[in-house]
């Protein structure tokens, strides 16, 4: 049985103010190691609007009725994150008398309510709550608190008697027999007597804390216990409840990086594994195994090390509580001054153990806020983080049929449905190796090179293991194993000749073992989908980290030559490729079709069901073999797919191992590497086959730009188009299982006739779309003018509505600087990159106040955001200037183009809608150009904002001695240098002018230097330059922008150098 049935847990405590830090982690602590679902809490003595926070990582979500008035009163309820709690409801008192909640755990309805009564009248006060009670609650109604009476003066006593008059008792007695709530605790003890709160000044013991409980639910009760008076005057009370939970029935062991921090538990670790290599390492015996069970030697190790450290920490604490539990027991029966006085001393002694442990760790915890609160930074993106709740799923369908809430039910479908994507039937007839074979000779073109290939069978090196695990990100889950990163950074020097010796054997003919190969699937819910459906959940695999290690050596090596081996087409995870050119070439592709003979034009944006995890092998094999990847490297990467299995991560609990025979693992690092190397095939099929009509601009044919498996087809001629598309991705689907979900992809017509509209959209049940196609989150318009309202204004008001949320006041306004720049800066990025369109200057001028108000806190700033833009060393706080970084963007465009990209398909685009090279663009005076530059949407974009730039920042003053002479009207091809390099250079201000003297036409390379025509012309192309500058300024020194294109190549991290 894979669950067990899970309990409620219900604590009602008198907690006597929590004003003070230590004492609110005191109470966390202590509901956590209660395993308190719910907390009921009293006389909180929070108030205002900006109380101090109760809550932690375990408890996450609060509700709170605070006493505007002073530090008195005021309840509370606390949810465990690990309960699958739904809000409904609540309502906060505003006298701090009680606080409701109503919602669905699982699916069972449940209304707490935490309610504190005054010392006087308290009957009139609980009919009044209880009235709002019966008006509010829903399903299972739990009421706790701290009613300041006892219900049975004879049993709730430790004398017997109650100062309350016997009316009020009676009424309250009444009262709750009107609304049949039971006292869980007398409920299951009738006899007995014990006590919540002890007054000193009366010497009596009283029984003030309940926790009441509808009659007709009194049988959920399991268990009802009052504890121990520790750090507060009052015993909690806690009840234990049946639910229709159901809880993990093993617990998933995983490593305590901090031990690996302690020298002393490290150094027992490394000796205990050096002896375990020296026992094992035999010829006889398979490395892979030997690595393998290393692994539970050091599990076993870190295990024993944790539970003495524990033990050890805990030691003091625990014989206090036992001594105090055993004292108080005994005072509650005789009453005796000398244990009571005991009694008090151990008290104290625990409350300043407590108090240390946690003034220790708050310290701990404003050193680390300190140091990196207001950094951008891990701690920074937590703080932004939206609260979420905890990712259980209570309900599961199968298609149609009726959800299920049974565990066990959930599991079964989960597992079903992984198990079938992750064993797709094999098409027999079609998936064979020959027909690969065929559909592979056809289409693929380029294969490694010799040296290429040599390169990828040489054995692992320690260095490759060393340079991975530095690229590696800390912070990760680890796989089944347990085992994090932090393992092999901490024991490199240890473990790798071992980890070396394992898998550079499996080239000999050795195998992983099959723990090595299993991995747990967790599962993400997909926004937006239905959270009965298994299909709406995304898997990604956790593996063990030596295997995770082993793939990015792989991916490492493979990725130096897949640029050689995918199109440019492809630019999804491809070293040097951004998506960003596939955007760019789009809106290139869409301004083209609009604007020539407006032919009629589709834009198709495929949505592919499961791309990843439908993977044939076979095709894969097939495709790295056809693609020259020689036998270890083959070895290596089908060592990853030989038998893998994998379990499915429910609710904490993991299903059955179920194996796996297609698919990449979303998690692997070579998973989208291999991904793009079996999607080529299909691609190249795309771009050869003649009966497909793509968009012509220039000499080149635009079929299709894809990011991964995000495909986005550019087809004219649709009717004979669209049949074709299908077929090819019904061809290659048979061989590599890849399926289109036609539901979910888009079309975007441009220009296609309302007749030829209706017949498509009857044939193709694609998703027509006629103001937008949405392709890697930006929003591809019919119309380039209406990209800014599609893209930039939602981005603005999602920014103002998330810096609204953001106003944390433990955030410093520097601390918001940097939020600005780790969140708000990324987002802009992206589109300023995607679609660098000309942007209005209201655009800016509103970004600017949103970020002014965010930062200043709605108040008068107090610096300018002139200051707070300046760079660090020049002495402001380097808060994103966003127009110089959206001039950057523009500038890195330009780069593009001046030194010739030729891998990327949207400059060849733009070459071609120009009247000139790209390259000269930036040295002509803006009279000279085109008019179909001028009404281009991207370059004319570019060329504006570089004047901009160029005037303010001076990056290359007119006349640049870059200036491209053959693009005045005074130059002549007489003119045209010959004999200094084959080609010839392109004829440059210095050639002519030296010393800010024109140089003599015997002094040039030219053919005919002595004929009257080329004196003519250089006569006519000097006096031109003299018209536009001084003869010194074509030769002055080059500036820092103009040295970066004289470089011809992109300088690394271009966008940051050119903000800079």
């Amino acid at each position: 049985m894979t669950y067990v049935p899970d309990s409620l847990r219900v604590l009602s405590l008198n907690v006597g103010g929590l004003n003070v830090p230590a004492k609110r982690h005191i109470v966390l602590r202590e509901f956590r190691t209660q395993k308190v679902s719910v907390a009921l809490l009293q006389e909180t003595h929070l108030t205002g609007p900006r109380a101090p926070s109760l809550r932690n990582r375990d408890y996450p979500t609060g509700f709170y009725s605070n006493y505007a008035l002073g530090k008195m009163r005021g309840t509370a309820i606390l949810l465990a994150r690990s309960l699958p709690f739904t809000l409904r409801d609540s309502e906060c008192d505003i006298d701090g008398r009680y606080t409701l909640v109503k919602g669905t755990i699982g699916e069972q309805l449940y209304t707490f309510a935490s309610v504190y009564l005054p010392n006087k009248r308290q009957h009139r006060a609980f009919r009044e709550i209880l009235r709002v009670v019966g008006a509010f609650a829903e399903g299972i109604l739990i009421v706790g608190g701290d009613i300041n009476m006892v219900l049975d003066p004879k049993m709730d006593t430790s004398k017997g008697t109650s100062s309350l008059a016997q009316s009020v008792l009676r009424q309250t007695r009444l009262l709750l027999h009107e609304h049949r709530l039971v006292d869980c605790w007398r409920a299951q003890h009738p006899t007995e007597r014990d006590y919540t709160y002890y007054s000193a000044l009366h010497r009596r013991y009283t029984r003030l804390d309940y926790i009441f409980i509808p009659f007709q639910h009194a049988h959920l009760i399991r268990n009802s216990t009052i504890g121990t008076t520790t750090w507060t005057d009052h015993s909690p009370v806690i009840v234990t409840l049946a639910t229709a939970l159901y809880r993990s029935k093993s617990l998933h062991w995983r490593l305590n990086e901090t031990l690996l921090a302690d020298v002393e538990v490290l150094k027992g670790l490394t000796d205990t594994l050096e002896h375990y290599f020296e026992d094992n390492v035999r010829p006889d015996t398979p490395s892979p195994l030997v690595w393998e069970a290393h692994k539970a030697v050091a599990r076993g190790y870190l295990i024993a090390q944790g539970a003495r450290l524990k033990r050890a920490r805990t030691r003091q604490f625990e014989e206090l509580h036992a001594r105090i539990t055993t004292l108080e027991q005994t005072h509650k029966a005789h009453l005796l001054d000398a244990t009571y006085t005991e009694l008090m001393k151990l008290k104290a002694e625990l409350h300043t153990l407590l108090n240390i442990s946690a003034l220790q760790k708050i310290r701990r915890t404003k050193q680390r806020y300190f140091e990196h609160g207001n950094k951008c930074g891990r701690l920074l993106a937590h703080s932004l983080r939206r609260q979420r709740n905890a990712s259980y799923i209570s309900k599961i369908r199968a298609g149609a049929q009726a959800p299920s809430s049974l565990p066990q039910d959930i599991m079964t479908l989960f597992h079903k449905h992984f198990q079938e994507t992750y064993n797709l039937p094999k098409q027999t007839g079609t998936q064979n190796a020959d027909t690969i074979d065929a559909y592979l000779r056809q289409h693929l073109r380029i294969t490694l090179s010799s040296d290429a290939r040599q390169s990828l069978e040489k054995p692992i090196t320690g260095e490759e293991l060393e340079e991975a695990i530095k690229l590696t990100p800390s912070g990760k889950s680890p796989g089944p194993d347990g085992l994090s990163l932090q393992y092999y950074k901490s024991l490199h020097g240890h473990l790798a000749q071992h980890w070396l010796r394992a898998f550079n054997s499996l080239t000999e003919g050795t195998h992983l073992q099959a723990s090595a190969l299993t991995a747990n699937i967790t599962l993400i819910p997909k926004p937006g989908k239905d959270p009965e459906l298994c299909s709406s959940y995304r898997p990604i695999s956790l593996l063990n980290q030596d295997l995770k290690l082993f793939a990015k050596i792989l991916a490492n090596r493979l990725k130096a030559h897949v640029p050689m081996l995918v199109h440019s087409d492809q630019t999804g995870f491809i070293p040097g490729r951004e998506g960003r050119a596939n955007t760019v070439r789009a809106i290139d592709l869409i301004h083209a079709a609009t604007t020539g003979d407006r032919e009629p034009t589709l834009l198709l944006s495929t949505d592919a069901d499961k791309a990843f995890d439908r993977v044939s092998w076979l095709f894969l094999s097939h495709t790295l073999r056809f693609m020259g990847v020689g036998t270890n490297m083959l070895t290596w990467i089908n060592a990853l797919y030989t038998n893998p299995t994998a379990r499915v991560n429910i609710n904490g609990a993991l299903s059955a191992p179920f194996p796996i025979t297609n698919g990449t693992r979303q998690g692997c690092p070579l998973s989208p590497l291999l991904f793009a190397l079996t999607l080529e095939p299909f691609l190249q099929a795309v771009r050869s086959d003649i009966d497909l009509h793509g968009v012509e601009v220039g000499n080149r044919e635009h079929r299709v730009a894809a990011y991964a498996d995000d495909m986005l087809f550019f087809l004219r001629q649709p009717r004979i188009s669209l049949p074709k598309l299908l077929h090819l991705f019904a061809q290659y689907g048979a061989l590599s299982n890849l399926k289109i979900n036609m539901d979910k992809s888009e079309i975007l017509p441009l220009h296609v006739p309302p007749d030829m509209k209706e017949s498509l959209v009857t044939a193709f049940p694609f998703r027509w779309c006629s103001t937008g196609l949405k392709y890697l989150g930006i929003i591809l318009t019919p119309d380039c003018a209406t990209l800014y309202a599609a893209n930039y204004r939602p981005l603005l008001t999602s920014l103002t509505n998330d810096l609204s949320t953001w106003s944390y006041p433990h955030i410093s306004w520097f601390g918001r600087a940097g939020v600005i720049k780790m969140n708000i800066l990324p987002r802009l990025l992206y589109l300023f990159q995607t679609i660098p369109i000309l942007l209005p200057g209201v655009f800016f001028a509103q970004l600017t106040r949103t970020l002014t108000r965010y930062i200043w806190d709605s108040k008068k700033p107090r610096i300018t955001m002139a200051l707070l833009t300046t760079p660090k060393g020049a002495g402001g706080a380097a808060v994103p200037h966003f127009w110089h970084y959206y001039g950057a963007a523009h500038l890195q465009r330009m780069l593009e183009w001046l030194t010739g990209a030729q891998d990327k398909q949207w400059v060849e685009i733009e070459q071609a809608c120009a009247s000139c090279p790209l390259s000269d663009l930036p040295w002509l005076p803006a009279s000279t150009l085109h008019k179909g530059i001028k009404t281009h949407p991207l370059i004319n974009a570019t060329l504006r904002t570089w004047r901009r730039l160029n005037a303010k920042f001076d990056l290359a003053p007119f006349p640049s001695p870059l200036l491209p002479l053959q693009r005045l009207p005074e130059f002549s091809r007489t003119l045209q240098l010959t004999g200094l390099a084959d080609p010839p250079p392109p004829p440059r201000p210095c050639h002519f002018i030296d010393a800010g003297q024109p140089v003599a036409c015997s002094l040039l390379p030219l053919s005919h230097p002595d004929a009257f025509l080329t004196r003519f012309h250089h006569h006519r192309l000097i006096q031109r330059l003299r018209s536009l500058s001084t003869l010194d300024s074509y030769t002055r020194t080059l500036t820092q922008f103009e040295t970066i294109v004289e470089r011809g190549r992109l300088p690394s991290h271009c966008l940051s150098a050119m903000y800079e």
